[in-house]
């Protein structure tokens, strides 16, 4: 398992309770730098001579790259037995399956969208847009009173990543964004190019506050408390960070939409345990499994990290703006998992090298779609 400092303190404390309540059994963690686990999990995993049963992973492509190298085993008895399939939305049941079966259990996942000031808001006049006319209009406004229509913190090169997501989402579904990330459709197709074209307008009519550009999205949150600019597209874990003296005025709204009758399909990373192919342990593997599906062993993991629990038999949380983001997910009509999560091969590092030069250098759509075509046909393997 991958974690470290209050993450390690978490998940002791989250075994130690299993241990307490199975006294016939007893679990323990092998903890392994993140960027380490990363590298060497396939690797672990076909060797077959770890001491681990079970694995911390990630749902969508990463997982479905190890169930289709049969380095991790389906859960259908874990599923069947603990009555899973009620206890996740269909959206999570897809994101951690192959082929139809489970090959994981969820544990909590977080959602991404916009973040605003409610009396930024009120003051200026700006209305919550839900489609992306409406957005434009919010956009026009905010520039004529000399603020930014939107924030972007390019020193963390992964945030920009979110806009392709959801220009691409909302453009052309789920099952067009997966299969092109998995490298099944060329991104010199009309339909990305929609995207990009989409995106060239946010970029062309500088909706993203210059000053902040260069800088990460913990340094660049503060433009927006400070009435720089009128919205952030972020993951929820910019929640973490906000002052508790103006929390209560911070709102929360989803990617508007931008074609009528495209189901709402959200970016919702989600985290998973897994079943190594070579397990010894299978029985106590299974219970752990089990009991990690609960609601409330679920709660006491994501919160602690401002996560958000995958089952739906918890109640929404009480936090306005947390509950936002938990309804979120909970209606998604299907989840994506991130754009560096969801690419296959090569695809992630290029694509987000990309998109920054889009953003930043102001890249011609062609040349975009070009160079991003280039990684794809280099990799064969991911198609």
């Amino acid at each position: 398992m991958p974690y470290s400092g209050i993450e390690r303190r978490q998940f002791d404390a989250w075994v130690a309770r299993f241990n307490a309540e199975h006294p016939g059994l007893r679990a323990r963690i092998v903890a392994t730098a993140p960027e380490t686990y990363k590298a060497e999990l396939a690797g672990r995993l076909a060797a077959g001579t770890d001491e681990a049963d079970l694995y911390y992973w990630f749902a969508g492509t990463r997982l479905r790259e190890l169930a289709g190298r049969g380095l991790i085993d389906p859960l259908d008895e874990v599923w069947r037995s603990n009555d899973l399939g009620q206890a996740f939305s269909s959206a999570v049941k897809e994101a951690v399956s192959w082929h139809g079966r489970p090959f994981a259990v969820p544990l909590n996942y977080y959602q991404w969208g916009f973040y605003y000031r409610k009396s930024t808001f009120a003051r200026a006049g700006f209305t919550v847009p839900a489609t992306w006319q409406e957005m434009r209009t919010l956009a026009a406004k905010a520039r004529a009173l000399g603020m930014a229509p939107t924030v972007l913190g390019l020193g963390d090169p992964w945030a920009s990543a979110a806009w392709f997501d959801y220009f691409d989402l909302r453009l052309n579904g789920l099952a067009f964004h997966l299969a092109l990330t998995q490298g099944q459709v060329a991104f010199t197709d009309a339909r990305v190019r929609a995207v990009f074209e989409a995106w060239s307008t946010v970029r062309d009519e500088y909706w993203y506050l210059a000053d902040a550009l260069e800088l990460t999205w913990r340094e660049a949150a503060p433009y927006l408390l400070r009435d720089r600019a009128a919205t952030f597209l972020m993951g929820n874990f910019f929640e973490s960070g906000l002052p508790e003296t103006v929390r209560a005025d911070v709102g929360f709204f989803p990617f508007p939409q931008m074609r009528q009758g495209m189901p709402d399909y959200e970016d919702g990373p989600t985290d998973v345990l897994m079943l190594s192919a070579h397990a010894r342990h299978r029985a106590a593997a299974a219970a752990f499994l089990a009991w990690t599906s609960r609601p409330e062993i679920q709660q006491t993991l994501a919160e602690p990290y401002g996560k958000l629990a995958t089952h739906r038999a918890l109640p929404l949380p009480e936090d306005p703006l947390t509950r936002a983001g938990a309804q979120l997910l909970r209606q998604a009509a299907g989840i994506a998992q991130y754009f560096d999560r969801d690419c296959a091969g090569d695809l992630a590092a290029a694509g987000i090298r990309v998109f920054n030069a889009f953003v930043r250098e102001g890249m011609p759509v062609e040349a975009a779609q070009a160079q991003l075509e280039a990684v794809r046909e280099r990799a064969p393997a991911s198609r």
